[in-house]
């Protein structure tokens, strides 16, 4: 493998196909922009809420006993704009699922020999993952835990 193959640019054909990727998640998510959160999301969901509203204290960014204080409190920087609007935690999620997908690309890039349609494949894969797509429509600690790892 040559020098060159690692190095990521972002005007290249590559960024192309991930822009075209992340933004086939983006018309997902437009599919469930009238998404009422069920079970645990709604309770989640809830708190969030009350979060954003009540005075602040830091740790009222914890959902149920989970250590979600960093993406809860980045959610409820969006939704300060409109406390009871459930897009605005939609797109939240999106802007973090959006970085997870890039650093994703970006390590199986660095540490796989394959070629870059494989790496494509692959990240669109993680992308479309019907997993990922249901925890990215309802609130979850999972999915928090999942983004922010991909972005240590």
């Amino acid at each position: 493998m040559k020098a060159n193959d690692q190095q990521l640019t972002f005007f290249g054909k590559s960024w192309f196909w991930m822009f075209l990727i992340i933004s086939g998640v983006a018309v997902v998510i437009s599919l469930y922009h009238d998404f009422i959160p069920l079970w645990d999301g709604a309770e989640q969901a809830d708190k969030l809420i009350h979060a954003t509203i009540s005075d602040f204290n830091l740790f009222n960014f914890t959902l149920h006993g989970h250590p979600t204080i960093i993406y809860c409190f980045f959610l409820s920087l969006l939704l300060r704009l409109s406390p009871f609007n459930y897009e605005l935690i939609l797109m939240g999620n999106f802007l973090l699922f959006s970085a997870a997908i890039l650093v994703f690309y970006i390590i199986a890039k660095r540490m796989s020999s394959a070629k870059e349609r494989e790496i494509l494949l692959l990240s669109a894969i993680f992308a479309f993952a019907p997993v990922h797509l249901a925890q990215l429509i309802n609130v979850n600690a999972d999915f928090g835990v999942m983004c922010f790892l991909m972005l240590y």
